[in-house]
């Protein structure tokens, strides 16, 4: 399964993790504008479009090249592994 982010709200601990900064950047990115958040109740969402805007390019074509076809995963580190356990 690949993991489109263009229609998903991620928690912020998620995009933390996709991101791989700390929970101050990510408050700092929403408060700047760079990414898009809502509140759910008592939660705040972040969308997932707006994670994949402020990746480098490189990092979308590098990470799309490490799936193949049958939807398995090449050269993924271990952090990446397990994000991907949890979204699956």
């Amino acid at each position: 399964m690949r993991v489109l982010l263009d229609h998903e709200l991620l928690t912020l601990r998620e995009a933390q993790r996709f991101l791989n900064v700390t929970r101050c950047a990510i408050n700092e990115m929403i408060d700047s504008g760079k990414l898009h958040a809502i509140t759910i109740g008592s939660q705040r969402k972040v969308a997932g479009w707006s994670v994949k805007s402020v990746l480098p390019d490189c990092l979308v074509e590098n990470f799309n090249n490490n799936i193949l076809n049958d939807g398995t995963y090449v050269n993924a580190s271990d952090s990446e592994l397990s994000m991907i356990a949890d979204w699956t």
